[in-house]
């Protein structure tokens, strides 16, 4: 009986470290969204929207970047050289776009 006793003291303090090591594995990433994973503060690679799996306490989620497209419409407004005043419609879009090359990570504006 103490022998039972013993290996079941073993066997569940065991089970809620495997629980919690199960469960920092995993993290989601939103749509429209990627995150960096690190490995011991060294780029790793990119994740892609959805549930994902790292190495707990080695992998980390550096960072997220949105990749959606934002857009800004403006009108101006001004004087020709016979005074007439002219309305122009103008529209700005700006978006992220992620190189990834094997030892770096870029990010730049379009």
């Amino acid at each position: 009986m103490a022998l039972l006793e013993s290996g079941m003291l073993l066997f569940w303090p065991l089970i809620v470290v495997i629980l919690i090591v199960g469960l920092l594995s995993f993290f989601t990433v939103q749509t429209a969204q990627v995150a960096v994973i690190t490995r011991f503060g060294k780029f790793l690679r990119v994740a892609e929207p959805g549930l994902n799996w790292k190495w707990p306490f080695i992998d980390r989620v550096a960072g997220r970047v949105s990749l959606r497209v934002n857009q800004i419409t403006l009108t101006m407004e001004t004087k020709t050289k016979d005074n007439v005043f002219v309305t122009i419609p103008i529209w700005c879009t700006s978006a992220r776009r992620l190189d990834i090359e094997p030892h770096s990570l870029k990010c730049s504006r379009l």
